[in-house]
């Protein structure tokens, strides 16, 4: 058996190999480490999002116990403080929110230094200044794009790079049978996240999206609506990036 398995072994190594030297094998992408620091950079400013929503969490659930109900969308907003401190809470109670306020000022000091150094940084960056004049998408979003596209050559047609964003419908096919399912979700998810996030100004401000938003929502639903519009955002990002010109709308 180990003389089988070795046999086996050496004939596979050997169509690897001539794989290899065909050109049917495509080489492993290794980021740069510029894209590498982009990345790092990135996923702090994630991190710390995430913090924040997780303090807001927790106040919130502290509140409901005393039967507290902030209406304010940022629980720890001018509105959402005010509405904390108007409130009549335990001492024990008051004291945890106390500390929660805290921790989520000294994130947002945080927050501020680290969008601070993404600005300058997409600003020093020419592919990151031509995707900042799409819709929607800000520093933040196109500092994520460069980071992890990296090399745009990569991808040779906008599809491409959608399905490297995990960003198409999933396939199955059986003989002549084929089934269209959610999307992938391959690929880096901070891009779709971002992307999705872009939506709702991007709608507001190109005529293109917002047609195919309105459409989609009245067809399907809006979660489905914004992956298309996230679908069709990442395709104007490659055309923005191979041509290397600014992005302009067209005319309703």
């Amino acid at each position: 058996i180990a003389e089988s398995r070795c046999k086996t072994d050496r004939i596979d190594a050997r169509i690897l190999a001539d794989l290899l030297r065909i050109g049917y094998l495509p080489e492993v992408y290794q980021p740069s480490a510029r894209c590498r620091s982009w990345r790092q950079l990135v996923s702090e400013h994630r991190a710390l999002m995430s913090d924040q929503v997780r303090f807001c969490c927790r106040a919130r659930m502290l509140l409901s116990r005393e039967g507290v109900l902030v209406q304010a969308t940022d629980c720890f907003g001018k509105k959402g403080r005010a509405s904390i401190a108007a409130a009549a809470l335990s001492l024990q109670t008051r004291r945890q929110i106390n500390r929660l306020i805290k921790l989520y000022d000294n994130l947002n000091e945080e927050m501020l230094e680290v969008d601070t150094q993404i600005e300058r940084v997409a600003a020093g960056d020419r592919i990151a200044s031509l995707l900042m004049t799409i819709d929607g998408i800000g520093a933040l979003t196109a500092l994520a794009l460069r980071a992890h596209i990296g090399d745009i050559r990569r991808f040779g047609s906008p599809k491409a790079l959608a399905a490297y964003s995990g960003l198409i419908p999933s396939l199955r096919q059986s003989a002549e049978t084929v089934h269209h399912g959610h999307i992938t979700r391959q690929g880096p998810s901070v891009l779709r996240w971002l992307l999705i996030q872009a939506v709702p100004h991007a709608v507001r401000t190109t005529p293109y999206l917002r047609r195919l938003y309105s459409r989609l929502c009245y067809r399907t639903s809006v979660a489905a609506a914004k992956v298309a519009v996230a679908h069709a955002l990442i395709r104007i990002v490659w055309h923005v990036w191979t041509e290397a010109r600014p992005y302009y709308r067209v005319a309703s």
